[in-house]
C-alpha cells in the first residue's frame, strides 16, 4: 500500500472568509492602535477606495523599520544601571524570602515596598548587627 502526502496551502480573505488565489497583507494604525488584515483583492480595493479621502488629507509618518509608534509621552525611558543592579537584588532577595516573582518583567509595588521596609533594619544596623554607634559632637 502506497501513502501519498500532500499539503498545499489556502488564502482566506479575513473579511468573508472566502478562499482566494492570493491575499494581501494591509498593516494600519488607528488612534495610535495598529492592525493588520489579510484581504483578497476584491476586499483589498473596497479597503483603498474607503480610506481614500483620509489618505488624501493625512500626513506620512516616518519611522525607521522595527519601530513601533511613540508613547504618549513621547520618550522612551531607559532603565539606569544602578535600577537595573536594585531589580537583581530584589529579585534575590523576593526568592529567597518565599515571594512569587518572575526572573524578568516588572517587580510589583508590593515585594518593592516589603523588599525596601526588610533593608531598612539592616541599613541602620551595623556590620556585627548591632546599632551603628552615634558620631559625637
Amino acid at each position: 500500500m502506497a501513502v501519498r502526502i500532500v499539503t498545499f496551502e489556502e488564502f482566506i480573505d479575513d473579511i468573508d472568509g472566502a478562499v482566494v488565489e492570493k491575499v494581501e497583507n494591509i498593516s494600519f494604525s488607528v488612534r495610535g492602535q495598529e492592525y493588520e488584515i489579510d484581504l483578497g483583492e476584491a476586499n483589498a480595493k473596497a479597503f483603498d477606495e474607503m480610506w481614500a479621502p483620509f489618505v488624501a488629507k493625512a500626513r506620512k509618518v516616518k519611522r525607521k523599520q522595527g519601530t513601533k509608534a511613540p508613547s504618549s509621552a513621547g520618550t522612551k525611558r531607559r532603565r539606569s544601571v544602578q535600577s537595573r543592579d536594585e531589580a537583581k537584588a530584589i529579585r534575590e532577595w523576593a526568592s529567597k524570602n518565599g515571594h512569587g516573582v518572575s526572573p524578568r518583567g516588572r517587580i510589583t509595588d508590593e515585594i518593592r515596598a516589603a523588599y525596601k521596609a526588610d533593608q531598612k533594619p539592616a541599613a541602620q544596623a551595623g556590620s556585627d548587627g548591632s546599632a551603628s554607634p552615634k558620631k559625637a559632637d
